[in-house]
């Protein structure tokens, strides 16, 4: 049980961070996100995510 807990705690990690790096490669790359105000309140929001998930 614990080690599958850890998997998904682990999981979830991976996710977060994959969501963070398109976040943050999404205004380089076709502008998906063009407000830079909401696009720095998802990276923050992602970023305190992952590291409350430590």
């Amino acid at each position: 049980m614990k080690l599958c807990a850890e998997n998904m705690l682990n999981a979830n990690k991976n996710y977060l961070r994959t969501a963070l790096s398109e976040v943050t490669a999404a205004k380089t790359k076709s502008g998906i996100i063009k407000d830079d105000g909401l696009r720095k309140k998802v990276v923050d929001f992602l970023g305190k995510a992952i590291d409350h998930l430590k």
